[in-house]
């Protein structure tokens, strides 16, 4: 909101309050009250977005408040703050309380609203049991259904976030301790190795609630061997072969030499052909489509697979099936090249001819 937006609306509102007979005495109370309520009115910040009221969890501009508002009672869907910390209490000693049972029924239907509100009651400085809390969001998570066409409120995000931030809210030894005990869990391993690569990621951010003293190889570690373990398991024929791939670049990222050197093994002993596994790296674009996600070819990503594998390799052993690549229109954040095996391995080959057209890259080594 530009200022001059920002005096236009600020001049309507008090044009308002003017109109409405109130005892000057009492205006510059009402003015606070209709500011806290409706910050966006603007009488005295041109810029409200940045103005405290967005520290006040149960402003009217907080849909999980919003209701409360305009009704005597607590909607029958929402729960009760009151009730929600009683059910966070009694996680540790009344497991099967009614507020804990309530406290189920709003993860597993309103995951995101609970979340926010279990967010909102750790950051106004409740202690909470955090590995109760965990191995709770752990149990419910496999009846979580994700809704991709959402772009806010996901259910399955919502559970991601509030692993995310159980962890962070732990000390690094708990953190991994509680990791280790739920990792074999249906839907945990997951939840688990998503949390610990988000929590690095965020670390590494300029307004990180990690603190960039928090260790977090404990909990590196736990995830390193379970990846290991998961990799070393896997018995498709191709990485284009359901999930085969889907773990890797979090592997990369979390231990770089061993995942390379896991697939360069899986290569040099033809378990896997080299054509697929430069196939996988390419990347996928997905575009809504009424509840369900289309997916599509949308890059090449041939340095990735040059990373592991360098390009003279790369250019040498797959010299033929490169001559022969025909080119691929479209690629991009818009492509309408649907993903299949056959179009990821058709966009992988193009993408090699044209780095090799272009010289890319005779002077890299192998990682």
């Amino acid at each position: 909101m530009t200022l001059g937006h920002h005096q236009e609306r600020s001049k309507f509102w008090k044009s308002l309050l003017d109109g409405a007979s109130i005892d000057p005495s009492d205006r510059q109370a009402v003015e606070a009250i209709l500011i806290d309520l409706f910050p966006a009115a603007g009488f005295q910040d041109p810029f409200p977005e940045h103005d405290t009221w967005r520290s006040s969890t149960r402003s009217i501009r907080n849909p999980d408040y919003f209701d409360r508002y305009f009704q005597f009672g607590i909607p029958a869907e929402d729960f009760a703050d009151a009730q929600l910390r009683q059910a966070l209490r009694d996680l540790v000693n009344n497991p099967d309380s009614e507020h804990c049972a309530r406290l189920r029924t709003l993860l597993t239907n309103d995951t995101a609203r609970a979340e926010r509100k279990i967010r909102a009651i750790r950051k106004s400085g409740d202690q909470l049991h955090e590995r109760e809390l965990l191995h709770l969001y752990i149990s419910i998570a496999p009846t979580v259904i994700p809704d991709r066409s959402a772009t806010i409120g996901d259910n399955r995000n919502a559970i991601e976030r509030a692993v995310v931030a159980c962890l962070a809210a732990m000390s690094p030894t708990d953190a991994a301790t509680s990791v280790s005990e739920v990792l074999e869990k249906p839907g945990a391993f997951d939840l688990m190795i998503t949390a610990t690569r988000q929590l690095l990621h965020d670390q590494l951010g300029r307004n990180s609630f990690v603190s960039p003293d928090y260790d977090l190889e404990p909990l590196s570690d736990i995830a390193r061997e379970a990846l290991t373990r998961w990799h070393e398991e896997l018995a498709g024929n191709t990485p284009l072969e359901g999930n085969n791939f889907r773990w890797f670049h979090t592997w990369c990222a979390l231990d770089l030499p061993t995942a390379c050197e896991w697939l360069r093994c899986k290569v040099d002993k033809r378990q896997w052909s080299l054509v697929d596994v430069v196939a996988a790296f390419t990347g996928v674009s997905l575009r809504p489509s009424g509840r369900s996600t289309q997916k599509f070819v949308s890059d090449a990503n041939t340095e990735n697979a040059a990373q592991v594998f360098t390009y003279k390799r790369l250019y040498a052993d797959l010299a033929d099936e490169i001559d022969q690549a025909e080119p691929v229109e479209g690629i991009g954040a818009f492509s309408e090249i649907p993903d299949s095996p056959e179009n990821r391995r058709r966009v992988a080959l193009w993408g090699l001819r044209e780095s090799r057209d272009l010289g890319l890259s005779d002077d890299l080594s192998a990682i």
